[in-house]
């Protein structure tokens, strides 16, 4: 979600495409499994050690209509080297989700409930599954969140066991309103402008559709009593325009009682950490507090 969207969405390669020939080029290990019976093919691309008691299902962020960048598939290396060094194993599930304007909203939101439910189909205990996801991964994380807390029609309830170990929401997209004070003060600074607020999201979902599931800032404290993960890091940039509105989430997550840590990280921009890594810029706080999050849970 930048400044250009429109030209990225029409230059831009697969997922599958981007994640396969990054991980070739960094030399991690990857493996592809289809979701079955998923709505328009879901799969997941495995990155790391398969046996790993840790695993972190994972949105790529792009407005919904953007396919993850190399720097999203860096920086998913770079964290499992990272967290490994603090003594976690980990391998990470990102899910490849259909995009805009092909698949609009509930698609998304849908097949991230069925990627969870393959995983715990498979065996994984919850308590070793954290969610996490940039951007409008940060919003499908919320979303998945409300379809476990609420139900959500068409998607098989979850019965879990347990909570979630995690869940990370990096920069999320969580209101599709431009009234915030820092979609002004911060357009000058970030990489996602005031504009695309507005211009981007209808191909997503159209005001009808606009509730507590697809916009996240809707819902309120009441609806996140109870939160299916053990642990929340709400983490976004200074300098991001979203800034505001990511704030507000991040308090009414907490005074649902929930255990939040909401970490602003200094002259960052949008999704800071996945751009450095597409960059080749040192990673900076963000990247930093994600990795500490995850070395902890």
């Amino acid at each position: 979600m930048f400044r250009n969207t429109a030209d990225v969405m029409a230059s831009a390669p697969p997922t599958a495409q981007v994640i396969t020939e990054t991980c070739k080029q960094i030399g991690i290990k990857h493996y592809v499994e289809d979701i079955p019976h998923s709505t328009r093919q879901a799969r997941l691309h495995w990155l790391g050690d398969r046996q790993a008691e840790k695993t972190v299902l994972y949105f790529h962020g792009g407005g919904f209509g953007v396919p993850a960048f190399e720097g999203h598939v860096k920086f998913v290396g770079k964290t499992i080297e990272k967290v490994k060094q603090n003594g976690v194993d980990l391998n990470v599930a990102m899910l490849e989700y259909a995009l805009t304007p092909a698949a609009k909203y509930p698609v998304q939101i849908t097949q991230a409930a069925e990627a969870l439910h393959f995983l715990l189909d498979r065996g994984h205990d919850p308590s070793n599954i954290i969610i996490g996801g940039d951007s409008a991964g940060g919003n499908l994380v919320l979303a998945l969140s409300s379809i476990i807390l609420h139900g959500f029609d068409g998607v098989r309830p979850f019965t879990l066991n347990d909570k979630l170990a995690g869940a990370i929401i990096i920069s999320g997209w969580v209101s599709y309103d431009t009234e915030a004070e820092s979609m002004t003060t911060n357009d000058i600074f970030d990489v996602v402008s005031h504009k695309s607020g507005t211009s981007i999201h209808p191909a997503y979902v159209s005001d009808d559709q606009r509730n507590n599931y697809s916009e996240p800032i809707r819902a309120g404290a009441a609806w996140w009593i109870d939160f299916p993960a053990k642990r929340i890091l709400n983490v976004y940039g200074g300098h991001e325009v979203f800034r505001d509105d990511i704030v507000l989430v991040g308090q009414q997550l907490q005074d649902a009682g929930n255990d939040v840590e909401s970490v602003e990280s200094p002259m960052h921009v949008h999704a800071d950490c996945i751009l450095d890594a597409q960059t080749g810029f040192a990673h900076g706080e963000m990247a930093e507090t994600i990795w500490d999050f995850l070395s902890g849970v």
